[in-house]
């Protein structure tokens, strides 16, 4: 709860103040964060119905506020700015709304698909955690959509001219959209250089990914200064060693038999000769007896056993012992997860915290590739439903994988290196949740980009004029929505707990990355290099070549 407020704290103030320079004036500066702070409200409001009969992670309101206050305003700040440029024209307010919502409107809808199909992803886990922070989400993002395009046109309507009265800063739309058609015209004079430099500017990153190591988050997750953190830190170091991390379920049957004591005795040992246990405990360890004298016990005062109870029996199951492990190494150990694994290829039924993480990586691991190659494909469906083509949704799909992979590899530099933070291994919440909501939110920003070039392009057919003009309509506007989205979600990089600042800060710098990188070099330079070929469409051209620039 704190770190929410602290980032809200943060990111809402800076949103207003990037708003009101791209915008200039207060209404329209207000406008998109109105429907950011809306949004939050109805989703976390929602969430109250679902939390009556399912159990609602910690994060989910954390990763609610983060994308349904970064989502509403982008969405927004999107359709504010084609109201405006509409009004500029000479349309009346009902004419501008109505071709705003036709175009603009149209952009969001496919970028909000794109951004649910993406965090649908994480339905595939079945992990509460991963459940119910998609569930939070997805009511985020669709609370996001409605918003955009219901109430906001709704407030347009009703504000009118007025969006434009009262300029607190002078904005100068022709200047700026002259720049960035400079600056796209400069990439696409070269764009084989320009893709290169792109390249050279990722692909080293990619080089660390393999150095990624993951934990489940625990009490080292909160700041130091906290007296929950201190309390179980030292309740580690006065019981710590008697712990335990494993438990292996033997078959006991009947205890006065030597051959099943025999057993145990062996086992015992063969546990105690992996390099990671300290300590193992049996019911025969526990009596300090030996075999024939623990069976000797057994068989002349069977009342006696009533003090091993806890280790001879699983809920009443007199057939079935406990071995109790302790590790040198912390349960979430890559060693103790190997140790979990051997001991379950070797038939044991294995319990305790190793196993329990075990469980997890298992079925987050197990789970990811469904849940990529269905995000991969519906993205690409979606696409190429939007833009009737074939190549862009396939560039799309690998320039952002790109540019996830170059996170991923900045994250292990800033988080594990100890350079910029001190050296922590990465949260497995990190790169799943990364992945879900930054692949559709890059292809929001291609959905707006694509879109505009598209409109172009059926109006002249020339498929360099039209990256042009696109990129500079619509350039200032994309980016200004990637720094409110980085500023938004990297402020939780000030935040204490440690899952939470390494999703904000993976967050921002994945956009960051699509918004510079992807967006003003690659995108321009690859729809140069590729010509009339992004819009081929099952053997033709969906548009029509009509020259009239």
């Amino acid at each position: 709860k704190n770190d929410l407020i602290r980032a809200e704290l943060i990111g809402i103030p800076v949103a207003l103040v990037v708003l009101l320079l791209v915008f200039g004036t207060p209404l329209a500066a207000f406008m998109p964060l109105f429907v950011g702070v809306i949004t939050f409200i109805v989703a976390a409001g929602a969430l109250f119905f679902f939390a009556q009969s399912m159990e609602l992670s910690i994060f989910v309101l954390n990763a609610v506020a983060m994308i349904a206050i970064a989502l509403g305003i982008d969405f927004s700040l999107l359709l504010v700015n084609r109201y405006r440029e509409e009004l500029a024209q000479g349309k009346s307010r009902e004419a501008a709304i109505v071709r705003t919502v036709a175009t603009a409107g149209r952009s969001i809808l496919f970028s909000g698909l794109c951004v649910f199909v993406g965090l649908a992803g994480l339905l595939f886990i079945q992990v509460d955690v991963f459940q119910a922070v998609a569930l939070g989400a997805l009511i985020a993002v669709a609370g996001a959509v409605l918003s955009a395009l219901t109430l906001l046109p709704s407030a347009l309507y009703i504000v009118g001219d007025a969006i434009n009265k009262g300029r607190l800063i002078k904005t100068n739309e022709v200047r700026s959209e002259v720049r960035w058609q400079q600056l796209a015209r400069f990439v696409m004079k070269r764009p084989v250089v320009m893709t290169l430099v792109a390249l050279l500017l990722l692909l080293p990153s990619l080089w660390f990914v393999r150095d990624l190591e993951l934990n489940i988050p625990d009490a080292d997750a909160l700041p130091t200064s906290y007296e929950s953190r201190a309390a179980l830190e030292r309740w580690d170091e006065v019981f710590g060693a008697t712990a335990t991390d494993a438990v292996l379920l033997f078959e006991t049957n009947d205890l006065t038999e030597s051959m099943i004591l025999d057993e145990l005795v062996a086992l015992t040992d063969e546990l105690n000769e992996d390099p990671i246990v300290d300590n193992v405990t049996t019911f025969l360890t526990a009596s300090g007896l030996e075999p024939a004298e623990f069976q000797q016990l057994a068989e002349v005062a069977p009342e006696q056993l009533e003090a091993f109870d806890r280790l001879l029996t699983l809920d009443g199951n007199t057939d079935l012992a406990l071995i109790n492990v302790s590790f040198d190494v912390p349960p979430s150990d890559k060693e103790a997860q190997a140790f979990v694994r051997d001991w379950l290829d070797k038939g044991f039924a294995v319990g305790g915290p190793a196993a329990f993480n075990e469980e997890i990586y298992e079925e987050i691991y197990d789970s990811i590739p469904y849940a990529v190659i269905t995000v991969i494909l519906a993205t690409f469906v979606i696409l190429m439903w939007a833009f009737r083509s074939i190549l862009i949704p396939i560039k799309a799909i690998i320039m952002n994988v790109l540019g996830l992979g170059a996170t991923f590899g900045l994250l292990v530099i800033i988080f594990e290196s100890g350079y910029v933070y001190d050296a922590e291994t990465i949260s497995i919440l990190t790169p799943v949740f990364i992945f879900s909501l930054v692949f559709g939110l890059s292809m929001d920003y291609e959905v707006f980009l694509v879109s505009r070039i598209e409109e172009y392009y059926r109006e002249t057919g020339d498929n360099d004029y039209a990256t042009e003009m696109g990129l500079a309509k619509t350039s200032k506007i994309i980016t200004s929505a990637a720094v409110i989205m980085i500023v938004v979600t990297g402020a939780f990089a000030f935040t204490g707990v440690s899952p939470i600042k390494q999703l904000g800060v993976g967050i921002a710098l994945a956009i960051f990355i699509d918004a510079t990188i992807i967006r003003i070099l690659l995108v321009p330079s690859l729809m140069k290099l590729f010509g009339d070929w992004n819009w081929w469409w099952f053997g033709k051209k969906n548009l029509p070549k009509r020259n009239l620039h």
